[in-house]
Parts: structure tokens; C-alpha cells; sequence
């Protein structure tokens, strides 16, 4: 037990606010969460013997019983869009029987119920012991399948837990099941161990008193009926949140499903858009950017905003021809990779721009012959341009079938650049500029020493012509 700085007992209370919901909401629906449904919120109330115990005024379990019933009663007042449950741990059996099963569901969800909340808890006797992770994991049953309704639990309970549970382990349990679990943690003059035990499952604060009690309870349930919103800061090199217009997927953690897509902005202001987000569950992120930046097991705080920072500085490469418009040559495509990788990233139409995250790519443009750039390096918010020398044109003209190879000297070797195998008629070839070499059989006799070659200049936007009779 822990020692109360007051009274010089051993006395804490905790209240868990835990936002989830039951994994039934279809794929279709994902996309247009709104938290206009019913609100559920399942109090689930600590009965166990040391509840019995005198604090303050009051005792413990009476303190909290009047507090619940003020509250549940003012709210249905001001909301009739809200469902209030009762599930009781600890007491149906003694604590001396050991019952670590003890935990019913004692008023199902209904609507201006606060009476048959009072006449349950008024015939309830703290005494049994308390069975908190079998509670939580209980409760996950007493929710109906809603796939549009705010599920919300509120825990209240003097102690932790005695039944050898553990509330770390219940709650992956529930996220496994798709239950998100984000508990809001109040202890009443908790010493430092206690707030490190349940800091596994959530936040902790301490109340020092009858009134903070209150105050904290109406927090939590203002907390469940409170949206849950998702703002994506996308951080440039200088950590700020200013790159945008990239398109970013939010997938279930456990079945890998899509849940949310969305296309990154910026407002007026710079301040990425607000979203929202269904509470339940835990997300895997995927930015979209060329390379994809990704961040798992994202946990939401139901009732809520909630800001991911990802880094994603980008800046720009820029693939043009020297001294033409594209438009005006045959589009030619460049694959983009990591310096040192093989993995192909992307591929890019020269005389187009794209955004690349910043660092060093090699680059291979699927020109004739093939041209390589590598590390080059794509910095912050500025443009890249690679440039790429204007093709010339081959023109191969035969008066018999023949067996064609175009070759590239550089240094006296020669690479091979283009097979065109059986040629009849006319062939045409895109050339980058320098010296090459066309070796040729007639098909007819296919005898080797009848092979001759023909050394040619390819010049930017100039056509050199081999006839082959």
C-alpha cells in the first residue's frame, strides 16, 4: 500500500481513461470517421476491501459513488448523445476467497440511466479483492459492435493490482484485438514507484484531495467526449514543419489494412490541416516521399490533438535537355536510386521535376548508350538540374535483309550500344553525340567474312545515314 502525506496512511486512488473501441468497423467506412456517434463511456469501479477504508470524509468507495453519481446525472442533462455502463470489480466474494474473477458487468449502456447507476452501487460492499487486468479485458466485451460510436472506459480504483494480473500485459492484449489503449492516470498522493508501475499503461497525476478527485473524474469523462484529431508536421532539415503536398497512408498495426489516406497541406497560416482519427488502435504511418519514410506502433490519445513530427526534408532534381525543350525530343526516362543502392526508387521523363528527400542518388538515364551519374547530391528546398547532351539520329538504310550491331568507341573499345539483328528497309536509332561504329552482314549466305564495318559521328539534332547494299 502506499502512505498518504496527509493521514499518513497508505491510500491511492487511480483512474485509467482508456479510449477504445472493438475492431468491427469495416474497410469502407475507415475513411470518414466522425465522432458524431454515440459516446460510450464504461465506468468500471474498484469494490475490492480497501475501498471500505475511511478517507477523508467519507469512505473511499462512498466518496467515489456520490462523485459519479453527480457527474453522470449533470452530463445527461447537457448531452443526450451519451451512454454511461457500470462494471463492479471485488465485490461478490471476500477477499479471503481469493476470487480473481470478481469484475460484472452491473448496468449495461443505456441513456439517463443515473438511477439505476445509484441502486446498484447503493446495495455494492467493498470486500473482495481487486482483478484489475481481467477487468479490462472483460470489458472490452460489454461494448456493442458500433463501428461510428466514441468508446471510452474510466477506471477508478484505491489499489493496484492483486491477482497477479498485469495491466501492461492487458493492454497489448487489447491492442492485438484492436483496442487502443491510452489511460489517463490519477493517484491521490502516490509515491514515485507506484507512478513508474503504471506508467507502462499511461499518464500519471496525483490528487491531494476530495475536490481534485472530482475535478479529475470530470476531466477524463470531458476527455472521452472530446475528439481525436491528427496533426503531420513534415519536418524540413532545419526541423521545421513547412514541406507539404505529400501523400501519407495510415495502416492497422496488426492486420496491415489501410485505414486513413490523405494528401499532406499547408494553410494560410503554414500549419498543416487538422484530421480526424478514429482513437482505436495502433497505426503504422507511410510518407509518401521518394524515398517513403515510415513510423510504426503510433498510439493516438482518444479526446485529444495529437502532432506527429516525421523528418522529410526534401529539395528538387530537375532532368532537362542542354539547350532544347524537351517537348520537342522523344521523352527519355532516367531510374533514381540511393548512392550505392540497387534498389530503383523512382523513375523520372527527363524535362520533368520531382521532389526527392535530400542526400546523395546515382543516376542512370536510359539514353543510347545509357549515361551514369553518381552521388549526386539533392540539398533542402533548392533545385538540382542534371543536364543530358541532345540526341543525334542513326539512320540505317538496306536494300537487302542484314545483320546489324551499332557499337560506341571510347578509348578504343567498343560497346555495344543496339542489336538490330535482321534488318530490311529503313531503321532509325536515337543517339547520344559521340563516335560510333556500325558492323554489318549481309543476312543472305550468313558468312562471317563477309562482315564490314562503317565508323560514324553522331551530332546533336543531326542525322548521320549507313546505307548497306
Amino acid at each position: 500500500m502506499i502512505r498518504n502525506t496527509h493521514t499518513a496512511r497508505y491510500l491511492f486512488a487511480t483512474i485509467l481513461f482508456l479510449s477504445f473501441v472493438l475492431y468491427n468497423c469495416p474497410d469502407s467506412s475507415a475513411q470518414s470517421f466522425t465522432a458524431s456517434g454515440t459516446q460510450r463511456i464504461l465506468i468500471i469501479l474498484d469494490a475490492s476491501g480497501s475501498m471500505a477504508a475511511k478517507w477523508q470524509s467519507k469512505s473511499r468507495f462512498e466518496l467515489a459513488k456520490e462523485i459519479l453519481i453527480s457527474i453522470t446525472d449533470s452530463i445527461y442533462k447537457s448531452n443526450k448523445n451519451i451512454e454511461f455502463g457500470l462494471r463492479v470489480l471485488g465485490y461478490q466474494s471476500h477477499k479471503d476467497l481469493n476470487n480473481c474473477m470478481d469484475s460484472k458487468l452491473v448496468v449495461p449502456f443505456g441513456k439517463n440511466n443515473t438511477d439505476r447507476l445509484k441502486s446498484s452501487l447503493d446495495n455494492i460492499t467493498p470486500k473482495g479483492q481487486t482483478p484489475l487486468a481481467y477487468s479490462l479485458l472483460q470489458a472490452a466485451k460489454d461494448f456493442p459492435k458500433d463501428s461510428i460510436s466514441g468508446h471510452s472506459i474510466i477506471i477508478i480504483t484505491d489499489g493496484i493490482e492483486t491477482c497477479k494480473g498485469n495491466a501492461c500485459e492487458a493492454s497489448m492484449k487489447l491492442s492485438e484485438k484492436r483496442i487502443s489503449v491510452k489511460p489517463y492516470i490519477v493517484g491521490l498522493g502516490i509515491s514515485d514507484s507506484m507512478i513508474n508501475f503504471y506508467k507502462c499503461v499511461g499518464q500519471v497525476v496525483n490528487a491531494n484531495d476530495e475536490q481534485d478527485l472530482n475535478g479529475v473524474i470530470r476531466a477524463a469523462i470531458k476527455q472521452a467526449l472530446n475528439k481525436t484529431t491528427l496533426q503531420l508536421n513534415l519536418l524540413n532539415a532545419n526541423g521545421q514543419p513547412l514541406e507539404t503536398n505529400i501523400a501519407f497512408t495510415l495502416y492497422d498495426h496488426v492486420t496491415h489494412k489501410v485505414r486513413y489516406q490523405f494528401i499532406h497541406r499547408l494553410d494560410l497560416l503554414n500549419n498543416p490541416d487538422t484530421l480526424l482519427i478514429d482513437p482505436k488502435g495502433i497505426y503504422d504511418l507511410t510518407v509518401h516521399s521518394i524515398p517513403e519514410v515510415r513510423k510504426e506502433n503510433i498510439e493516438l490519445s482518444p479526446g485529444r490533438h495529437n502532432i506527429i513530427a516525421i523528418d522529410a526534408p526534401q529539395g528538387t532534381l530537375y532532368l532537362e535537355y542542354e539547350g532544347v525543350k524537351s517537348s520537342s525530343l522523344n521523352s527519355v526516362q532516367c531510374i533514381i536510386r540511393k548512392a550505392g543502392s540497387p534498389q530503383i526508387l523512382y523513375v523520372q521523363d527527363i524535362g520533368t521535376s520531382t521532389q526527392y528527400l535530400i542526400g546523395k542518388y546515382d543516376l542512370e538515364i536510359l539514353t543510347l548508350p545509357r549515361l551514369y551519374v553518381y552521388d549526386l547530391t539533392i540539398a533542402q528546398s533548392s533545385v538540382t538540374t542534371q543536364k543530358v547532351s541532345v540526341p543525334g539520329y542513326l539512320q540505317i538504310n538496306t536494300t537487302e535483309p542484314a545483320v546489324v550491331s551499332v557499337f560506341n568507341m571510347q578509348n578504343e573499345k567498343m560497346n555495344l550500344v543496339h542489336d538490330f539483328h535482321s534488318v530490311t528497309g529503313n531503321q532509325n536509332l536515337n543517339l547520344q553525340p559521340g563516335n560510333y561504329k556500325v558492323i554489318y552482314r549481309p543476312d543472305k549466305g550468313r558468312k562471317a567474312s563477309k562482315t564490314k564495318s562503317i565508323s560514324i559521328k553522331i551530332e546533336p539534332t543531326k542525322t548521320s545515314v549507313v546505307n548497306i547494299r
